[in-house]
């Protein structure tokens, strides 16, 4: 089995990719709910992968409410 290295320029995409997706999420909370506590803000902010940033920006098309959002 032959082993993937990834690059330096790789790494850098992805953590865009990532950064990108936390400021989709922030926006659409905000667009949503009114404007975020420093707090949620911060939650958001560590989210550290692009796959869980996938899920909350699923979620947050059904959630009611901020809570329902489980940051």
């Amino acid at each position: 089995m032959q082993e993937v290295k990834e690059t330096w320029s790789d790494r850098i995409r992805q953590e865009g990719i990532i950064e990108g997706k936390r400021e989709t999420l922030l926006r659409q909370l905000t667009a949503k709910f009114g404007p975020l506590s420093p707090e949620a803000i911060a939650k958001v902010k560590a989210v550290p992968s692009a796959a869980e940033l996938d899920a909350y920006l699923d979620r947050v098309v059904a959630a009611e409410s901020l809570d329902e959002m489980r940051l």
